[in-house]
This record gives structure tokens, C-alpha cells and sequence, in this order.
């Protein structure tokens, strides 16, 4: 058995309920894995999960929910045990990795707390493909504390799913260049701080221009790695249009003539804003990756070419 935080509907934080005898998941042909859970990352997909707000039709959640964890092996099938612990194992569940008793992974996404039951447990039985490699870096001894003392599992929870997120919109979907000038719209999210702290360092980026509607998110977000952060006004205190956001956003960022890439963790209903911000003279990339406006949908009629002006190049 095992403590649980169990679903009992979908609504607010009180639907949760912490069960104390739930029954321990146990190994099946397609979920290989049990993993004992040490921390979890509450993700923005796990608080949609929990209120029933998807893209498609409502997803009815199992009876546990949460997608990302990091924990230690306690017990694995025999096509995916690792028979060699000499040999270090460099490859992801999703290409193939081998697990041991005690080695430290992260679990991450996957259809897990969606789909199946997921991470907010003591316990947690994965398929291969929610799993890291093996961290071989570390183990069960050598956390919590690493040994500068400062990477906790905690901490270590904290990471994947942003970095991993990041790095999918910078390098894959972006193809961000070291001469391109960089927006991004919720910048003092987990992601948003991500981008920031990885731009410069992995993509070589020279200026980056994070937004944000919280004065007390500034200090954060240089110290994360923007350059320049522009303080949008509330849009309940001051209704703006889109023309009048990507002005502000413009001006106070210094790229008067719009930037290059663009970054839009907001949503649907802010995709308008971060097209008028971006560069008209060509080349220009926006990639919407996020809806904290909780808008997953453009709103109705929308056409991109209705505001970006056409021009033959």
C-alpha cells in the first residue's frame, strides 16, 4: 500500500484528497518500471488535468494525476533491467535505455496523471517512454544533496520539464541564430525563465527581451538572464488592444522595427500581439508554446494575414 493524493472530481486544489492506503502499482507488460517518487514538479498541464480545461474533449483523469517526477528505481521487468551496471546507459526509455534497482531517474510526461495514473504518490509504475536516462551522476546516496550541496531532489524535479521545453522551442522550432533578437511574451514563467537562462550560454544570443505583468517578477527575470523586461500594463486596470501592446512592447525593448523571434507562452488570445511585435522585413519566426491566458483556441474570425501586411519579397 501507499499514500496517495487522489482525484475525487475535477475542480479546485480541494478535489485532491490524500488517501493512506492506496494500492502500490505493480509491473505490467507495458508499464516496466516502479519508480519510488522523492519529488514532483506541478506542472501548468497538471492543473489543467485536475479543473478538466483541455483542448479537445475533457479528458476524464485517472484517479491519480501529476507528469513529472524524479525518483529512484525500486523495481523493473526483465527486458528492460540493465544485467551490466559497469556500462553507463546513455539513452532515454524512448530509445531504448536499461534501469537497474537504484538508479535516479526522472519521469516526465507521456500520457502519465493523464492517461494513466501518475506521480502524486509515494509510488509510480511508468512505461519506458516517460522515463531519463539512468542519472548515473547520482544515486540514492549521493542525494539529497549533491556534492556541492545544492542540488536537492527538489531542484532536480524542477528542471526537465522546463529546460526540455525550452530547448524544443529555442533550437528545434525556432532555430534560433546568435544575431536574432529575442521575445518573449510570459517571460517570468518556469519556461519563459528556461529560454532566458539558456539562450545566451547555448545559443548565443545577444539580446533578449522578456514581458511580464507583475513589477515583482523584474528582479527575477534579469537575474535569470534578460536583458530588458517590459512591465505590460494589468489588463483589467487598462484594457489594451493589440496594436497598442506590441507598441509598448517594441518601444520599451529597444526593436522599434519589431524582432525576430518571438516566443508566446500566453496563448490564443495574445498570438495577435506577438505577430505586430515581430520583424516585417523577412525571416521573421513566432511560436506560440504556452497558454497561461488559459486560451488554447484563436479566437473567431482570426487571420494572420490580417495583420501582418502582405508584402512580396
Amino acid at each position: 500500500m501507499m499514500r496517495a493524493a487522489v482525484l475525487t472530481s475535477q475542480g479546485d486544489p480541494n478535489v485532491l484528497a490524500i488517501q493512506e492506503h492506496y494500492t502500490k502499482p505493480q509491473l505490467s507488460a507495458d508499464h516496466g518500471v516502479l519508480i519510488k517518487v522523492k519529488a514532483i514538479a506541478i506542472s501548468s498541464a497538471d492543473l489543467m488535468t485536475r479543473r478538466g480545461f483541455t483542448a479537445g474533449p475533457v479528458i476524464t483523469p485517472p484517479e491519480i494525476i501529476g507528469s513529472e517526477c524524479v525518483g529512484i528505481v525500486e523495481a523493473v521487468s526483465k527486458e528492460l533491467e540493465r544485467l551490466d551496471d559497469q556500462v553507463a546507459e546513455t539513452l532515454d526509455g524512448s530509445h531504448g535505455a536499461k534501469y537497474r534497482v537504484g538508479d535516479v531517474v526522472v519521469g516526465l510526461m507521456g500520457g502519465m496523471g493523464r492517461y494513466f495514473n501518475g506521480c502524486y504518490a509515494e509510488y509510480v509504475v511508468l512505461p519506458p517512454g516517460c522515463l531519463s536516462a539512468p542519472l548515473t551522476m547520482l544515486n540514492a546516496t549521493s542525494l539529497p544533496m549533491f556534492s556541492d550541496s545544492t542540488l536537492s531532489f527538489g531542484l532536480l524535479a524542477a528542471i526537465p520539464g522546463a529546460f526540455l521545453v525550452a530547448h524544443g522551442i529555442l533550437v528545434k522550432s525556432l532555430q534560433v541564430k546568435s544575431t536574432d533578437t529575442l521575445l518573449v511574451q510570459g517571460g517570468s514563467s518556469a519556461v519563459g525563465l528556461a529560454i532566458a537562462s539558456i539562450s545566451k550560454g547555448l545559443c548565443g544570443l545577444n539580446k533578449i527581451v522578456g514581458t511580464t505583468r507583475s513589477k515583482e517578477k523584474v528582479t527575477r527575470m534579469k537575474a535569470a538572464g534578460f536583458d530588458t523586461v517590459v512591465v505590460l500594463p494589468r489588463e483589467e486596470a487598462v484594457p489594451s488592444s493589440a496594436k497598442e501592446l506590441a507598441g509598448i512592447i517594441k518601444e520599451k525593448g529597444g526593436e522599434l522595427s519589431g524582432f525576430t523571434t518571438i516566443v508566446d507562452l500566453i496563448g490564443a488570445t495574445n498570438i495577435p500581439v506577438s505577430l505586430l511585435s515581430a520583424n516585417l522585413s523577412g525571416g521573421s519566426r513566432v511560436c506560440m508554446a504556452g497558454m497561461l491566458a488559459g486560451a488554447y483556441h484563436f479566437e473567431e474570425p482570426f487571420s494572420p494575414m490580417g495583420i501582418v501586411s502582405v508584402r512580396t519579397y
